[in-house]
């Protein structure tokens, strides 16, 4: 039987805002909105960098918009 070792790496909203070069605020409304697979444990928000990837590749080209 094959042992698999977690291995994923997750970013940060910070790295994510430095990925994107957007502001905090910008990230964290990004983090919080539907459709953006993030995880949040204990308060704090990550992105697995296989989902933020695969996220990036499936909206490319569109306008994401945040609520007011």
């Amino acid at each position: 039987m094959e042992t698999k070792i977690f291995s994923t790496q997750f970013y940060s909203p910070k790295e994510i805002g430095m990925l994107l070069k957007l502001g905090r605020t910008s990230v964290y409304k990004l983090f919080r909105s539907p459709g953006f697979p993030a995880i949040k444990i204990e308060g704090s928000y990550r992105i697995s960098k296989e989902a933020f990837e695969d996220w990036v590749k499936k909206n490319s080209g569109k306008e994401i918009l945040f609520a007011a």
